[in-house]
Order: C-alpha cells, then sequence, then structure tokens
C-alpha cells in the first residue's frame, strides 16, 4: 500500500511539473515580458547612474592634498568602498538585463515557430528582429559604460596606496594623477546609455513603461 500510495505521488509531482514547464515555453512569470525587460533596462541604467555619482563623490575624496593624511585617507577608503559597492550592483543589473532580455527573445522565436500562417510568421520575425536590434543597441551603450568603472576604481586604489605610504614615510600626500576627463568620460557615457535605453523603453506599451525618477 505505502508503495503504491508512493508511486502516486510521484506521478502527480511529475505531472505537475510538466504542466510548469509547459507554460513556462508559452509565457514566463510575468505575463507582460517586454515590460519586464524595459524595467530591468530602466534599474540598470538608475544603478550606473548613480554608481557615477559616486565616483565623482570617490575621486573628489581622494584627492584631497591637504589636511591630516590619516584622515584623507580614511575619508577615501569609505568613498572607493561605497563606489564599489554601487558598481558591482550596476553590473549585476546589467547581467540581469541581459538574461531576461534573451529569454524574452528565446520564447518569442519559439512562438514564431508554431504558426502555420507563413505570412504572419514573417510580420512576427520582423517585429521581434525590430525590438531585438532596439536591445541590443541599449545592452551595448551599458556594457559601455560599466567598462568604464574598473579603471576608475584600479587609479583610486592606487592613490589609496600612495596615501598610506606617505604616511608611513611621513611625508604630505602626492597630488592625484587623474584628472577631470576620467570623470566626464564616465558621466558622458552614462548619459549616452541613459539615451539609447530610453529609445528601447519607448517601444514599450506605455502601461508598461517603468517611471522614471
Amino acid at each position: 500500500m505505502r508503495v503504491l500510495l508512493l508511486m502516486t505521488l510521484v506521478l502527480l509531482c511529475f505531472a505537475a511539473s510538466c504542466t510548469q514547464d509547459a507554460a513556462w515555453t508559452v509565457e514566463p512569470p510575468r505575463g507582460d515580458r517586454l515590460g519586464a525587460v524595459a524595467r530591468a533596462i530602466n534599474l540598470t541604467v538608475e544603478a550606473q547612474e548613480a554608481a557615477a555619482q559616486k565616483a565623482i563623490e570617490a575621486l573628489a575624496a581622494a584627492g584631497v592634498t591637504q589636511g591630516d593624511a590619516g584622515d584623507i585617507l580614511a575619508g577615501a577608503r569609505r568613498e572607493v568602498q561605497r563606489l564599489r559597492t554601487r558598481a558591482q550592483l550596476a553590473g549585476r543589473r546589467l547581467e540581469h538585463s541581459r538574461l531576461t532580455g534573451d529569454l524574452l527573445f528565446e520564447q518569442w522565436g519559439e512562438e514564431i515557430g508554431t504558426y502555420s500562417d507563413g505570412a504572419l510568421a514573417k510580420e512576427a520575425s520582423r517585429q521581434r528582429s525590430l525590438v531585438r536590434t532596439r536591445f541590443d543597441a541599449a545592452i551595448e551603450a551599458l556594457d559601455h559604460a560599466d567598462e568604464a568603472f574598473n579603471p576608475i576604481l584600479r587609479l583610486l586604489d592606487d592613490r589609496l596606496l600612495s596615501l598610506q605610504h606617505a604616511i608611513a614615510a611621513n611625508v604630505e600626500p602626492p597630488a592625484p594623477l587623474w584628472t577631470e576627463v576620467i570623470a566626464g568620460d564616465l558621466l558622458a557615457r552614462t548619459h549616452a546609455a541613459r539615451d539609447v535605453c530610453d529609445e528601447f523603453v519607448k517601444q514599450v506599451p506605455e502601461a508598461s513603461r517603468p517611471a522614471r525618477r
């Protein structure tokens, strides 16, 4: 009797999992698939903009040359760690946007394959290609912005080390080696990413568009 009951439970679980898998191939957990991608991209943009602002603050804190070297080092370390945390969050959100979009286009392609009408399939494929092109452009712009954070972090890590060595040698902190061009390049990349991503979001039905802060 126990064996029969166990087999029944196994079959029921298997049937339930098959039903879930079948539903997943047609629709992801969120019915509004394109809106979900737009929201993910918008969150990535916001995370990058917040990280860029933190980069400006970290560069300013680490660029101080007047005052107690120990205080300068402590303040710079705090700001650099905050920047690193923000940049890592932006990177995770970028990867989530990429995966969310890839899932959308994979499912969209599978659904196109179920058409029996060739003309409808061709039109659906054309629409998918247009959206995919804009999505790829958004991800490329976000990647370009994301790539600007690591060089700044490396410069800041060098700066922290030079401050530490200045303290050990009991000398004045050296002047930083960066210029405003570094921060300007990062801001230009994040602004460009915002513009490209806004173009992608515009194609999403208005009711599903993420609210811009």
